[in-house]
């Protein structure tokens, strides 16, 4: 398998189908993605800490400041 990562750009393959394939599956858990590519982004990374921590329940402020 081949991976190159430049910045926000990711671009990988392997003459395995299979690499290839638990690689995306692999990618899917941790990133959102679509078949014209990957979505990176922090909101499932803060989902996470929300659920972590417990949170889902917290009484959140109308303004960020």
């Amino acid at each position: 398998m081949v991976a190159q990562i430049y910045a926000d750009d990711i671009i990988f393959g392997s003459t395995s189908t299979n690499v290839n394939d638990s690689f995306v599956k692999i990618m899917q858990n941790e990133f959102e993605m679509s078949m014209n590519g990957i979505f990176l982004s922090q909101e499932k990374y803060a989902k996470n800490l929300i659920k972590t921590f417990e949170m889902e329940e917290a009484n959140l402020p109308k303004s960020p400041m």
